[in-house]
């Protein structure tokens, strides 16, 4: 993450400090909202994506059937990358 202050990441994103702290911020009857076009430009500013990607998709996106589908994934690759070992030094003895 890029430590910027909230002043340059608001001029990154061509909007004024305020209108930021508005946009992250509303109160009641605001017609600022922080919308898709502002977060890609706040994610571009800071260098957040990764973090906030990997938040988003742990939030949303993970259950106990996507964990045991993944387990299972990783089981089978080694299985594989061990069978294929294992015949390498086979074949080397």
């Amino acid at each position: 993450m890029l430590n910027k202050s909230a002043k340059v990441i608001a001029a990154d994103m061509d909007m004024s400090p305020s209108t930021l702290s508005r946009k992250l911020n509303p109160s009641d009857g605001d017609t600022q909202r922080f919308n898709l076009d502002d977060m890609e430009a706040f994610l571009e500013s800071t260098g957040d994506a990764p973090a906030v990607i990997e938040y988003l998709a742990a939030k949303y996106m993970d259950s106990p059937e996507a964990r045991k589908a993944r387990a299972l994934t990783k089981v089978e690759r080694l299985a594989e990358e061990m069978a294929s070992a294992m015949a390498a030094l086979r074949a080397a003895a």
